[in-house]
């Protein structure tokens, strides 16, 4: 598709079954994730390779134009917006891009201001953040990679750990969405690791390998 639909919800809080007319229709290039924050959708267009921002319009709507959008980059399957960075998963050149939002909630017309170490293999899917620490599941890898933030907000070039490779399911299904579901502890030390347990408990096994 290359449209974002809206739908007005019921009062009983259910979708309707179908979306609401938009004229003009905004024109979105095959988006595949989607934030929003502060009335402004960002969303991934993966045609022209690219993280665009729509300001919400008064009747809840999107313009038929983006506000802004990023430098043509890469095709990025999930989006992660903290403070004033937004961290990408380019899918195919297998990394995560960083983006700093302007002030007004825009996007700059930029090339990343970061990018961790690429590896086409990984297929990097979803991301999520907690304690500090940028979870990443990779999943032409069967893997989940953390990455400590510095206080900046930027990764370690390379995961700081990785889980073993994901058995419980055949393929690549089991290591598609990660989901923390208590506090992990994982230690900061100042030179480089060489073994480490994530304790807490995901979706997967979090019996995990570090990388010098």
């Amino acid at each position: 598709t290359q449209f974002i639909d809206v739908f007005l919800l019921r009062q009983d809080g259910n979708v309707p079954p179908l979306s609401e007319p938009q004229e003009p229709s905004n024109r979105v290039s095959l988006p595949d994730d989607m934030e929003i924050r502060d009335g402004i959708v960002y969303v991934t267009s993966a045609a022209d390779r690219s993280v665009r921002a729509y300001r919400i319009e008064p009747n809840g709507f999107l313009p038929e134009k983006q506000d802004s959008r990023t430098a043509t980059e890469e095709y990025y399957s999930d989006i992660l917006l903290d403070g004033d960075t937004l961290y990408a998963a380019a899918f195919n050149a297998g990394r995560i891009d960083l983006y700093t939002i302007e002030p007004d909630g825009m996007l700059p017309g930029k090339k990343p201001i970061f990018s961790s170490r690429e590896d086409p293999a990984s297929y990097p899917s979803h991301m999520i953040m907690n304690g500090g620490i940028l979870y990443v599941t990779q999943l032409g890898l069967n893997r989940v990679y953390a990455f400590v933030l510095g206080s900046d907000g930027l990764p370690t070039t390379s995961p700081s750990s990785s889980t073993d490779p994901s058995t419980r399911a055949p393929g690549i299904t089991s290591c598609i969405r990660l989901r923390v579901r208590s506090t992990v502890d994982l230690p900061h030390p100042e030179g480089p690791m060489n073994a480490v347990t994530l304790r807490g408990s995901t979706d997967i096994d979090t019996s995990a390998t570090a990388w010098n």
